[in-house]
């Protein structure tokens, strides 16, 4: 029979393997017996079949001490493990442990009446994670049980985010992080778990190196109480509330900045209290409602409950404005209901704002997987009698006068560019409101809808003395699926596709040439570069 089990054999183990012992019989106490050793591994080796775990040159180091009486007294031990040799690959993840060497030190007391290990204490040293202590007892029994105090005493965080960035082969960093750490925890198991701490934050900082997002100032205390069941002794602990608070000097981003945001929570068993905040933002309030979330000790997934609201929002205050793009209006978000999960963030209310003369609602807005970077935004957004007088007069689009209502349905954004959605634009009659199209707007309608030539170019000897056409109704559909863009007209008769028809008397139709005109979303955002253009050059 092979001397290495199969289940060892499989990942193709290497190396010289060095085993050294010493036994002494102690000479005031015959029955006494001190065990000395070193276990040594040059030119390790291993590879699981797969490829993907993968060690080579590793040089691990193994001390051991005991001191055995007889085969019921108590064993006083230590081991000391030494690993500062070698590299290792698992999957995405790469240790070289030359540069991170980890070394790990135990001792405690083995009791073999019962079959338990107390008064240990161990201390884990590993450059990334500074120094971690334990101290606690373990039952090796049929009735498992551990309880131990764990320690860590300060983590520099920039340290700790390097390595994590190194384990993440051909990924750059994506973030300067700065600051310190403490963590205590009490951790216990048996038929049931318990991990009951609180995390330390002092003096961090958090900034994205594209500059979507500046942290700084940050500091918390973070209390937490996770565990799967009570068990016998230990229910006044496991109940137990404790408060903990999250506060950031700055908050920068490239569409506003906020001086100091603070949460204040209590933590229970499984469960984060926040208490109601609000947050300055362009003039107004944010206000975020009491909070509650709760964390799932199956999965450590955490999922909560809450409500968002804004007061009246001044949209000219709104970093979007700039001198060749103004918008005017107020937008108010009533108290609606917040619902927050691993998968998605869903808001259950209604933003409203008065926008160029309309009235928009947005509603159905959520966003799913929210912390990875293949998010997806989405959300449906009505408005009711759109002036497109004042939104012409700062979009440079060409003049167009009249009011429409405005749909979009199934909406959805992914990494910065728009995935699906549904749009109609519809005319609505409106006392003492004109309709009228600008030849600029009319050529530039003309552009989007073909990507051919203006409908009525400019250098025509009719539209050197007019400058607009009387139209009698707007109709207009696009849709976005699977990059592909497709515009129909709505207003249909004859069977021709218009998407502005003209007036009775005079005016001017722009038809929809193709009725199944469809073009890639990149070609189509191609025509929206070349709106206008013709006008420019002139």
């Amino acid at each position: 029979a092979p001397l290495v089990p199969a289940a060892v054999s499989a990942w193709q183990p290497g190396g010289e393997l060095e085993l050294r012992a010493t036994v002494r019989n102690g000479q005031k106490n015959p029955g006494r017996y001190q065990l000395k050793g070193t276990v040594s591994l040059a030119k390790g080796a291993f590879q699981d079949a797969t490829g993907a775990i993968v060690s080579e040159g590793l040089e691990p180091r193994l001390a051991f001490e005991a001191d055995v009486s007889s085969p019921s007294d108590p064993v006083p031990f230590s081991v000391l493990i030494d690993l500062a040799k070698g590299e290792s690959l698992w999957k995405d993840a790469y240790f070289n442990w030359k540069n991170d060497p980890v070394r790990l030190e135990l001792k405690g007391e083995f009791d073999p009446r019962v079959g338990a290990v107390r008064g240990v204490e161990a201390g884990l040293f590993f450059a990334p994670l500074g120094v971690l202590r334990a101290q606690g007892s373990a039952s090796l029994g049929s009735a498992p049980r551990v309880d131990a105090h764990l320690a860590a005493p300060g983590v520099d965080l920039a340290s700790l985010y390097s390595f994590l960035g190194k384990m993440r082969s051909g990924r750059p960093a994506a973030m300067d992080v700065r600051g310190r750490a403490y963590l205590e925890a009490d951790v216990r198991f048996s038929s049931s778990f318990s991990v009951r701490g609180i995390m330390r934050v002092r003096d961090a900082a958090v900034e994205r190196k594209d500059g979507s997002l500046g942290l700084s100032g940050l500091e918390a205390d973070l209390p937490f109480s996770v565990s799967n069941g009570v068990r016998p002794g230990d229910e006044k602990e496991d109940f137990s509330i404790a408060s903990g608070y999250l506060q950031v000097k700055t908050v920068k981003t490239p569409a506003a900045a906020l001086a100091r945001v603070r949460l204040d929570f209590l933590a229970a068993r499984n469960l984060f209290l926040i208490s109601p905040a609000g947050i300055d933002l362009w003039g107004v309030k944010l206000g975020l409602g009491r909070t509650i979330l709760a964390v799932s000790p199956a999965g450590l997934d955490v999922r909560g409950v809450s409500t968002l609201a804004l007061s009246e929002l001044d949209l000219a205050k709104l970093p979007l404005n700039s001198e060749s793009l103004k918008i005017s209006g107020t937008a108010s978000i009533p108290e609606g209901g917040l619902l927050v999960s691993p998968r998605e963030v869903r808001f259950y209310g209604r933003m409203s704002a008065s926008l160029f003369g309309g009235r928009m609602t947005l509603d159905s807005l959520r966003v799913t997987d929210p912390f990875s970077a293949d998010r997806r935004v989405m959300f449906e957004a009505e408005i009711e009698g759109l002036d497109l007088g004042k939104v012409t007069a700062v979009v440079p689009f060409g003049e167009v006068t009249g009011l429409v209502d405005v749909s979009l349905k199934g909406f959805a954004l992914s990494y910065g560019q728009p995935e699906s959605f549904a749009l109609t634009i519809q005319s609505v009659p409106a006392k003492g409101i004109s309709r009228k199209f600008s030849v600029k707007a009319v050529d530039n309608l003309s552009v989007i809808s073909s990507g051919g030539q203006a409908a009525a170019p400019s250098r025509s000897f009719l539209t050197r003395f007019i400058h607009s056409f009387n139209y009698s109704r707007i109709g207009i559909a696009c849709s976005l699926r699977n990059d592909i863009f497709t515009l129909q007209g709505t207003v249909i008769e004859g069977g021709v596709q218009y998407l502005v028809r003209r007036a009775t008397f005079f005016g001017i139709d722009v038809v929809n040439a193709k009725p199944v005109n469809t073009i890639s979303f990149k070609d189509m955002l191609g025509r929206l570069e070349r709106v206008g253009r013709s006008q420019e050059s002139k």
